[in-house]
């Protein structure tokens, strides 16, 4: 019985953790990791780039010299939530390539990858302890963290499309947006919440109403046929 238990609880408990790792990476992204992040836009008659992720966003701005290569020069906004870019870098006088409203909705990544770490832990010590509770548990924060998760997603996807928009309609094309490997990080995190409360709901309901269903069997008194009339031969 705990052998079995364990081979259920792996799944959600392996699902648990890649959702968790690709949302925390969500989080992490500009401006914090700059590799990372929601919308990246560049333009090609000086090269200068720009990128915008949960908590910022970082330019990359290139400098010409004559007779020698341009050199590009990196630099940062602050970490926070409902952010703004400066729109002037992107030779934008009124206007704003993000919405703060948008910004401030992405932090629902970071909500979605909080229930996805504490349904970690429970799935961690359901899987190793073969422990019901902690696989109900486990379950229990898996939901709310799929629904945070898929909640994340669209508001991710009305925020790449706004600013990618937004951005070649204020410069007149002379900027392009295009969709950074971030929203999709949040769409894989999304899916392997969602299947990981499948085997997690398994794991623990599916087993607990079999086990049940054995103890109201075995407490049925057992039914004695009365022995047959023997006629004399």
């Amino acid at each position: 019985m705990r052998g079995m238990r364990q081979v259920v609880t792996f799944p959600a408990f392996f699902l648990t953790l890649v959702g968790f790792m690709l949302l925390l990476l969500v989080t992490l992204s500009v401006p914090i990791i700059h590799s990372i992040n929601m919308v990246h836009m560049s333009q090609t008659i000086t090269g200068s780039k720009a990128s915008v992720g949960v908590f910022g966003a970082c330019y990359t701005q290139a400098i010409n010299h004559a007779f020698a290569k341009p050199d590009f020069n990196t630099y940062c906004s602050g970490t926070s939530g409902g952010y703004t870019v400066n729109s002037t870098y992107f030779g934008v006088v009124s206007g704003n390539i993000v919405q703060r409203g948008l910004a401030g909705g992405l932090i629902m990544n970071v909500i979605a990858c909080g229930f996805a770490g504490v349904a970690f832990i429970f799935g961690f010590f359901g899987w190793i302890l073969s422990n019901r509770p902690m696989m109900i548990l486990l379950f229990s924060f898996l939901l709310v963290g799929a629904v945070f998760g898929w909640t994340a997603f669209w508001i991710n996807l009305g925020f790449v499309l706004n600013t990618r928009s937004h951005v070649g309609n204020l410069t007149n094309q002379v900027w392009t947006g295009h969709i950074g490997n971030s929203f999709w990080l949040s769409f894989g995190g999304a899916m392997a919440l969602s299947l990981a409360v499948c085997f997690a709901g398994v794991g623990s309901f599916s087993e607990a109403q079999r086990r049940d269903m054995e103890i109201e069997i075995a407490a049925v008194p057992a039914m004695h046929e009365k022995p047959g009339r023997s006629w004399p031969e």
